[in-house]
């Protein structure tokens, strides 16, 4: 209706490519962001070797980098993918460079200016989808100089597959 809501939003990254996914969230629980990671791994169609992320409780019981004590539950959902969790360093921005940079480009380009066309729920899913596929993955990217889509073509034979069981 016209309940107002925080929202966030998940961006994940391939460091070659530059292939992202993103979806929009009205949490940040633990559940959310493990079903963000599987649902990333399952747009890529597999996983790869490592995941670098930031700090966050979901992932990080305590400490930081390579003295980070991490979340159980996220070192069940690694394994089952042959993850390997690398956590970033407190207040270290370059360290995850790819997605802060990832973050800010949505912030700029798919949400600022979309307030009109924003107005349910429903709207954010049909934008991400939309936007990843018609504009974050197809433009040239000013880094590489091609289009993120095209290199995952080199990129995808890197990632390892999927298990079939699915992850709970």
């Amino acid at each position: 209706g016209s309940t107002r809501r925080r929202l966030s939003f998940f961006v994940m990254v391939l460091c070659y490519s530059r292939l992202c996914y993103i979806e929009f969230t009205l949490s940040q629980r633990k559940a959310e962001f493990y079903r963000a990671i599987v649902n990333a791994l399952t747009f890529f169609g597999g996983s790869p070797r490592r995941i670098i992320f930031d700090n966050l409780k979901a992932a990080v019981l305590n400490g930081s980098g390579r003295s980070a004590c991490l979340h159980p539950e996220f070192l069940a959902l690694c394994g089952h993918f042959c993850l390997e969790p690398i956590a970033c360093a407190r207040r270290d921005p370059e360290s995850k460079g790819i997605v802060e940079a990832k973050v800010r480009y949505v912030k700029r380009n798919a949400l600022q200016g979309r307030d009109d066309e924003l107005t349910c729920w429903e709207d954010y899913g049909r934008l991400a989808i939309r936007w990843r596929d018609e504009v974050a993955n197809v433009r040239c990217h000013q880094t590489t100089h091609e289009r993120p889509v095209d290199r995952f073509e080199q990129e995808r034979q890197q990632l390892r597959p999927l298990p079939a069981l699915a992850f709970d």
